[in-house]
């Protein structure tokens, strides 16, 4: 086991040749004694941290939120924040 670190000392791998899948770490740089050895679970936002591993980091810099545009307009729609367009057609012959 191994905490997560945005700058993390290690690089880690899965090789999927095993089975099961095994995971080798590796360290980035020379790690003094006594230091933490750590891993990046993912440039994850801190909502996923949280649900998936049960903490978040301060100042985490993928702290963000994605909304899909096509749900924001469903919404807006929804509560006639905005009207739709009306679409011109025109009739060929």
């Amino acid at each position: 086991m191994a905490n997560h670190s945005t700058d993390p000392n290690t690089y880690q791998f899965r090789m999927e040749t095993n089975n099961p899948p095994l995971y080798t770490i590796m360290s980035a740089r020379a790690i003094a004694k006594d230091e933490e050895i750590t891993v990046s679970y993912g440039k994850l936002d801190n909502s996923l941290l949280w649900f998936m591993f049960g903490f978040h980091l301060d100042n985490n810099p993928n702290n963000q939120a994605g909304i899909p545009w096509t749900f924001l307009l469903d919404y807006m729609l929804k509560d006639g924040l905005i009207t739709p367009p009306v679409l011109a057609t025109t009739r060929t012959p």
